[in-house]
């Protein structure tokens, strides 16, 4: 999805906050499924205008979505 389509969908369910478990990143390159978060998304993450990481640790990381 492009950036608009991303930030439609989270405001469509009226996501605030994205908390992502480290330990359940999984290399969605060969392998998709609903039980984590696929990494290709994880890395967008950082280059998304609307996301901003509010906090990290080895375990988890919680980004905050801004529609304004």
């Amino acid at each position: 999805e492009d950036e608009a389509e991303v930030k439609s969908s989270l405001k469509g369910v009226n996501i605030g906050y994205i908390v992502i478990n480290k330990d359940r990143i999984y290399d969605d390159s060969k392998l998709h499924h609903f039980g984590g978060y696929p990494l290709s998304f994880v890395k967008r993450m950082p280059q998304l205008p609307f996301l901003s990481l509010i906090f990290d640790n080895k375990l988890v990381s919680i980004w905050k979505v801004n529609f304004s």
